[in-house]
């Protein structure tokens, strides 16, 4: 009869390396550009914020001090 094609295994499709290489490139370019923005953005966020006092609650009761 005729002969048996053997098939390809996952990693070997072209799909798969299509998939790997847009991931692997993606990783490549965030990790070379858009991490020092972020962190940059995320420290001017957590200056801007502002800070309650220790002394108060969410709704304006005084919090005993122990010491």
């Amino acid at each position: 009869m005729g002969k048996k094609k053997s098939k390809k295994p996952f990693y070997k499709k072209w799909w798969f390396i299509t998939i790997a290489v847009f991931l692997i490139v993606g990783f490549i370019g965030a990790e070379l550009d858009g991490g020092d923005k972020m962190k940059d953005e995320l420290r001017k966020i957590a200056m801007s914020t502002p800070v309650k006092t220790v002394t108060e609650n969410s709704i304006g009761a005084r919090i005993p001090r122990a010491f």
